[in-house]
């Protein structure tokens, strides 16, 4: 039997359900730029044109101006983002083999 030494978790649609939250988060800031009316669905299927900033300059059709992808951010802040059910037991077993943990993410802070 082998022994898990080192861990990495994803964490948005992995150990955190934002599944709802990220791409309702972009249809909002892209209404509030004045930009096209889009679907989180549409939101999903752009997912790797990249980053956040790099996703909203594409939804939008145009480079961002200053501060511009603030929009977005405020529409992240305060949102309640819950953990998949069971994601947080598996990490805390792992803890206690004493295996090194680290949760990776594409998000950006801004």
């Amino acid at each position: 039997m082998r022994t898990v030494r080192q861990l990495v978790f994803d964490m948005d649609g992995t150990l955190l359900d934002s599944g709802v939250v990220v791409p309702a988060a972009h249809v909002t800031a892209v209404r509030r730029l004045r930009g096209p009316e889009l679907t989180p669905t549409q939101v999903v299927a752009s997912y790797s044109v990249g980053p956040p900033d790099a996703l909203l300059a594409h939804l939008l059709g145009r480079q961002l101006a200053e501060a511009e992808s603030e929009t977005y951010y405020a529409e992240l802040a305060g949102v309640a983002v819950r953990p998949y059910p069971g994601r947080g037991g598996r990490a805390d077993r792992a803890a206690r083999t004493r295996a090194r943990i680290a949760v990776f993410t594409g998000a950006t802070a801004s």
